[in-house]
């Protein structure tokens, strides 16, 4: 991994998530199950997506939003050259834990 990126440990952070720094972010990293339509309809919102273990990746920042930039650099070196994506489910199924915070999901292709 980038000498810029140092995995850290925190007492927010949950049982399971992997956390790194990487300048001013915040990167939280999960394997979440989605084995199950009933599973993917209530995290993004609808059943159409892949069933399977997608990498989950939380990027923040204290005071702003990530840049374009900062999230495809957390990209490149959380994901390497896998195909992630970012959700905006319906607004039913928003979810705010936190400010200034975008997650990246990668596909179980």
């Amino acid at each position: 991994m980038n000498k810029e990126f140092y995995e850290f440990d925190a007492p927010f952070v949950p049982k399971g998530y992997k956390a790194w720094k990487y300048k001013e972010l915040a990167i939280l990293q999960s394997i979440d199950d989605f084995s199950t339509e009933e599973q993917l309809l209530k995290e993004f919102g609808t059943d159409k997506m892949p069933l399977g273990k997608y990498k989950h990746t939380s990027i923040s920042c204290h005071n702003r939003f990530p840049t374009w930039d900062e999230i495809k650099k957390v990209k490149e070196e959380m994901h390497s050259d896998k195909f992630v994506i970012q959700v905006l489910p319906p607004k039913s199924h928003y979810v705010n834990i936190m400010n200034n915070c975008f997650h990246l999901w990668e596909l179980p292709l």
